[in-house]
């Protein structure tokens, strides 16, 4: 997928399971694939080491305390969540679904940090195709706590948190549409 991503969004299965990921480009492309506990719980580890990247100040690196280091994360987390949009429901106007009528599965990937924030995510299919996701930051959040709130529905037990759930940034004074 070459296009630039326009929307994303990820819904939980109970017959399959599995979480079904929807992306769609500017060019109303549209990429449908599932992905599994497995594949989710092998992928976080990734994912959280790009929001840290980008959440984490140079001198960071020189902190000495991991409450720190979570709490700033965190409120990188939640800031960059309020100003992504997810009350819009999924774009259905495609004029092509490269990946068929039927969503693919991953069973595979690689999720690269960025230098200059987010992350390269490269989603490989069983049928052998590749799907590229560049996540900007507010994507990469996004992405993150869909996964965080999906798997704590479909109660896979998994305890996925971005930096420390108890720290909650200041509100802004505007609201954010």
């Amino acid at each position: 997928m070459t296009n630039a991503l326009h929307q994303m969004t990820m819904s939980y299965s109970p017959v399959e399971d599995r979480l079904l990921l929807r992306v769609s480009t500017t060019d109303h492309a549209e990429h449908r694939v599932w992905l599994t506990r497995r594949f989710v719980q092998a992928l976080w580890p990734a994912l959280i080491k790009g929001v840290e990247k980008q959440a984490l100040p140079p001198q960071a690196a020189t902190m000495d305390s991991p409450k720190a280091k979570t709490a700033a994360v965190a409120m990188q987390h939640h800031e960059a969540l309020q100003k992504a949009d997810m009350s819009k429901m999924h774009d259905e106007e495609k004029v092509n679904k490269p990946s068929t009528e039927q969503p693919m599965l991953a069973t595979g990937g690689q999720c690269i940090p960025l230098k200059e924030g987010g992350a390269q995510l490269t989603l490989k299919m069983q049928q052998g195709l590749q799907v590229g996701l560049h996540l900007n930051q507010r994507f990469l959040h996004a992405f993150c706590h869909q996964i965080q709130a999906l798997t704590l529905k479909a109660e896979w037990g998994l305890q996925f948190t971005v930096g420390d759930p108890n720290v909650v940034a200041a509100e802004d004074d505007h609201a954010v549409h």
